[in-house]
């Protein structure tokens, strides 16, 4: 298997973190970039922002591939605007202009349409509802018109892993603050959620050529049910969901409330065939093996 050289962005965050270690793990020759915060130990590490066009340059010296996963989630739309955007032109303009290969860009499945979907490729209509995934969704086409075919977009679901994590944090926060939990009556609400294990895999088969160009869903093995999901972290937290009908008009927590009452699922049969994307970490599987401490411990 040939090995690249490859800077990972955004690498003290979920996503950038568990790619290098997997890069590394498949021989690649890893370089790190951070703005702030620790990163996995082992590795060539630049502390620049995305901002900082010296800084990347001296971060793209010699780099064959680039794995873009660093992002701003929260904050305002001028903080967004700035990083998101702005900075993911900086890197795709200095890649180009410095000869990288390519470029995968880690983006996300929000930038989607509509709701009540269920197995959305990658044809469907993209509106994207909230100002973070419209920032992910101005970076990719502003990398699409920058490095064509030479860009690799990725959209993972929700994203997880086996230990604190963003996720986790939040499930765990709702559940022992008390806040309302929507509940859709008795119908089953599916949820699509990708291991950090299995999104790096999909990472590692963009990174050695796999589907170059393309733009791929990346999801886990198979949607779970939002209530029987919150009720198996409930039982790790020993604190019982304080269920409430979605529709009762309660203070739900808005985020909780769009995933109780709306499937939205993706298909992953493009990636399965281009990538040789295969997903093996089933949720129930992946929580049954924690304790509490997963749960409102992620900093």
């Amino acid at each position: 298997m040939t090995s690249h050289r490859v800077l990972v962005t955004g690498a003290s965050g979920l996503v950038g973190r568990a790619a290098a270690t997997a890069l590394a793990a498949a021989g690649h020759a890893v370089r790190l970039m951070r703005h702030h915060s620790s990163v996995p130990e082992g590795f060539e590490i630049i502390d620049a922002g995305l901002e900082d066009q010296t800084a990347l340059r001296e971060a793209l010296d010699e780099i064959e591939v680039v794995v873009h996963a660093a992002a701003v989630i929260g904050g305002d739309e001028s903080t967004l605007e700035r990083v998101n955007v702005r900075g993911s032109e900086n890197l795709f303009r200095l890649s180009l202009a410095q000869n990288v290969d390519r470029v995968v860009f880690v983006s996300t499945a929000g930038v989607y349409s509509g709701q009540d979907l269920i197995d959305m490729d990658e044809d469907h209509a993209l509106e994207p509802p909230d100002p973070y995934t419209k920032s992910k969704l101005e970076g990719e086409r502003i990398g699409r018109a920058l490095l064509g075919d030479s860009l690799t977009i990725l959209r993972p679901v929700m994203i997880y892993r086996s230990g604190p994590c963003p996720l986790l944090d939040f499930i765990g926060r709702l559940l022992t603050g008390g806040a309302p939990m929507p509940h859709n009556g008795g119908a089953d609400t599916p949820v699509d959620m990708v291991h950090t294990a299995d999104l790096s895999q999909a990472i590692c088969s963009a990174v050695r050529g796999r589907g170059a160009g393309g733009v791929y869903n990346v999801a886990g093995p198979g949607a779970v049910d939002f209530r029987a999901a919150m009720e198996q972290c409930a039982e790790i937290v020993k604190t019982p969901p304080n269920w409430m009908p979605a529709d009762s008009g309660a203070p739900f927590d808005s985020t909780a409330h769009m995933v109780a009452v709306a499937p939205r699922t993706v298909s992953i049969a493009r990636a399965r065939r281009d990538l040789g994307y295969e997903p093996i970490r089933n949720w129930g599987e992946q929580i049954a093996r924690l304790d509490s401490t997963a749960f409102g411990s992620y900093h």
